[in-house]
């Protein structure tokens, strides 16, 4: 497995601008609060995902990664990857969600979402956990569309999951701008709230990890403006432990959203044993992954994360699940951060 993406340049095509770090505005220097959307002196709107490494278990470390991801949207300066018709987001998923609302839940669960509070203070850890992991729906003309798991990890909206999942050309660049999260009501693992999220894959860095971020952009709203989510800055996300050093034996819990568990709508749990612990930073389990997994979150008997299932490893006869451990998550948060440290510092 690659590390490291071994062109700085490659890694950063289409990319134009990185102008938000150390939460200071690099337009005028003010300084931002936590959550900021707007720059009090110059008006600048972001999006941005600060201090992420406070927040995070597996960020804590680095100093540097991540702080630096953020999207520009004035003028014509802007984090862009692809620029597809937004407006064809209705026509393509108007079925897909007439399918979801089928899958939707009858017990609201979503009440603490926007109200200021992290999943941790409203849900017990029980429920927080699976109020994080998402379902990732991505339609494409010309591929006929792809889908998976991810993690909210952050409550400003960043979803952690597989890159392999996001509809891709063969330079590595996303071919659509926006796909369907849902999010499940904890207790049952229905459907509870529709999002739309844009796809913030690094060409080069996360093929070669094949991890990727989502950013959750705002509630899905069809063409006659119902909307099936509520408008927020703070989402539920995974606040929890990390355990970096799983043993062979233990007990673990897979979150995702397999399709062959009633046609990949509803979140579903699988039990297993770590099985094997490669040295290429992976992780073999029992249990359960399939198609749809991919991206999810894995934990051990006390709901502490132990990285990301990815895929299977199997036989004529027999399948095992693959999961990227928390020390190759690390090393992708790391490399994924110094690749945007260094457009920041080319760019000023």
């Amino acid at each position: 497995m690659s590390l490291s993406c071994k062109d700085s340049q490659k890694c950063t095509v289409r990319i134009s601008h990185i102008l938000l770090s150390n939460m200071y505005c690099k337009s005028c220097g003010n300084e931002l609060g936590s959550g900021s959307k707007f720059c009090r002196d110059c008006g600048l709107q972001v999006l941005m995902y600060q201090s992420i490494r406070k927040k995070i278990p597996w960020a804590r470390r680095y100093d540097s990664a991540l702080i630096a991801i953020a999207a520009l949207f004035v003028g014509g300066i802007f984090l862009m990857i692809v620029t597809p018709d937004d407006q064809a987001l209705d026509r393509s998923y108007s079925t897909l969600i007439e399918e979801l609302l089928s899958a939707r839940s009858d017990r609201p669960a979503s009440s603490f979402i926007g109200k200021g509070f992290s999943a941790k203070q409203m849900l017990s850890k029980k429920d927080s956990i699976p109020s994080a992991v998402v379902n990732i729906i991505c339609q494409d003309n010309a591929s006929g569309g792809s889908g998976g798991s991810g993690t909210i990890i952050d409550p400003g909206g960043l979803v952690l999951t597989n890159n392999h999942i996001i509809p891709e050309n063969d330079e590595g660049e996303p071919t659509i701008n926006s796909c369907i999260i849902t999010l499940p009501n904890p207790q049952t693992g229905k459907v509870d709230q529709m999002y739309t999220a844009k796809p913030l894959p690094l060409p080069g860095i996360s093929g070669d990890y094949d991890l990727a971020f989502f950013s959750i952009k705002g509630p899905y709203v069809d063409e006659n403006g119902k909307s099936y989510g509520v408008k927020t800055d703070t989402y539920p996300a995974f606040e929890g432990c990390e355990n970096n050093n799983p043993i062979l034996g233990q007990k673990i819990r897979l979150y995702g959203y397999p399709e062959i568990s009633a046609g990949g709508w509803y979140l579903t749990v699988t039990e297993g044993v770590v099985s094997a612990i490669p040295n290429d930073g992976t992780i073999i389990t029992s249990a359960k992954v399939s198609h749809g997994n991919s991206g999810g979150l894995a934990v051990d008997e006390n709901g502490c994360i132990i990285g990301v299932p990815s895929r299977i490893s199997s036989d004529k006869s027999e399948s095992l699940g693959v999961i990227i451990s928390n020390k190759i998550v690390n090393l992708f948060i790391d490399d994924f951060g110094s690749v945007l440290d260094e457009m920041s510092k080319t760019k000023q």
